[in-house]
């Protein structure tokens, strides 16, 4: 089943940060509703531009360690909204350590919140201006610190000098995400190409669910619109890479995988076109 979106721990080991995000045309709907991948970069400007302030960014900066998202879950909510109203979000971080049944730390995560809201609205009607402020949809991340460009074998962080977070983090397992209920009902090759790249110099992670969800639309006609997902990410494709987006039926949706030409899986992912129940 697709995972709900973790609370916010009543003492975080971070803090928060409030921005005005605007919206793109393509971020809403026709009926006034966002898009799943037109929510994401609100996280840019809350979390990720509060937690760059702090010396926890500048000791990443220090050591040579990057987060890393290896875990993305996101919500979509019925508006409707207006794409010249700017979403208000506000974006909460949380370091935190994932450990095993002895105790011993497996990894270090920056674990990120983000909530959007805006008034209702139409693009075509100006906003009333007592109009009710509406949950446009929620974000939330979880990245691993990372020594990047280190040798293979030194790349994992176990232990942050002076700030080692002393909690334990829930770590989901990547094959829970998007667990088949059934047979494989498609499978869609694809080429990535520059386009589908970012800075990191690899396929960015929103790439995924986009292309996921117009494969479900070619596999299943009757498909409405994406409303919750829940990817898990293995390891990077590069631009020039071949892939094939496998698709099966869950407990609750769609799920798959995006497989490379040796069989591997490198990203896991659910997709519901119904409302969060949660």
């Amino acid at each position: 089943m697709l995972s709900s979106i973790p609370p916010v721990p009543e003492t975080i080991d971070g803090g928060r940060h409030s921005a005005l995000v605007p919206l793109r045309f393509e971020d809403v709907t026709q009926d006034g509703r966002a898009i799943l991948t037109g929510i994401p970069h609100a996280l840019g400007s809350s979390a990720w531009k509060g937690w760059g302030t702090t010396d926890d960014s500048v000791r990443c900066h220090t050591l040579a360690m990057v987060p890393i998202l290896g875990r993305l879950i996101l919500e979509a909510y019925p508006g409707p909204i207006s794409v010249f109203d700017p979403m208000q979000t506000v974006g909460t971080w949380h370091r935190a350590a994932v450990r095993n049944a002895r105790g011993e730390v497996e990894k270090i995560v920056l674990v990120m919140w983000c909530d959007l809201s805006a008034p209702k609205g139409n693009t075509y009607l100006p906003t009333a201006a007592d109009a009710p402020t509406v949950s446009v949809g929620r974000v939330y991340a979880e990245h691993v610190y990372t020594r990047l460009f280190a040798a293979a074998n030194e790349r994992r962080v176990l232990d942050v000098p002076g700030a080692m977070p002393q909690g334990a983090w829930n770590w989901r397992t990547y094959t829970d995400v998007g667990a088949p209920a059934g047979e494989i009902l498609s499978s869609h090759p694809i080429t990535f190409g520059i386009g589908h790249t970012d800075s990191n110099q690899h396929v960015k992670s929103l790439v995924y669910p986009r292309l996921f969800e117009d494969a479900v639309l070619k596999t299943l006609p009757g498909w409405g619109l994406a409303r919750r997902c829940e990817a898990m990410f293995r390891k990077p494709f590069f631009a020039g890479d071949v892939c094939e987006i496998r698709i099966w039926r869950t407990d609750d949706g769609v799920g798959g995988a995006f497989v490379d030409a040796q069989g591997g899986e490198r990203c896991r992912i659910a997709l519901s076109d119904r409302q969060s129940p949660f």
